[in-house]
């Protein structure tokens, strides 16, 4: 469900080499997606992938790249959405709930073969 992701800062747990991930942010608008993986090897070719990945009507800015996000405008060329990734084990890292929510949505559709 779009309304799900759009304009929505999303985390997908478990990203493994990222293209779900991005394909996610992409197709559906998100205002920011994080992918996490506890493997170091898929974050860093989810990284390689990102830089070099050119969706229809996006681009990459050189500073976005930089910074470590890729930048992928929609058809209309406004709101950017920005995706990040980050070797980390959800589970060992998950902080207390805060008072505020991190993240609007959350997947982890490549954790469930694990489950």
């Amino acid at each position: 469900r779009s309304e799900w992701f759009k304009g929505n800062k999303c985390l997908d747990i478990g990203c493994n080499a990222g293209f779900l991930t991005m394909s996610m942010a992409y197709k559906f608008k998100c205002a920011s997606m994080l992918g996490i993986d506890c493997d170091a090897a898929l974050i860093a070719q989810a990284r390689r992938v990102k830089k070099g990945i050119r969706w229809p009507s996006s681009s990459l800015s050189s500073s976005s790249e930089q910074s470590g996000s890729a930048t992928a405008q929609n058809a209309s060329g406004s709101a950017a959405t920005k995706v990040y990734f980050s070797q980390q084990d959800f589970v060992q890292a998950c902080p207390p709930e805060p008072e505020t929510p991190m993240y609007d949505t959350i997947t982890c559709l490549s954790v469930s073969k694990w489950v």
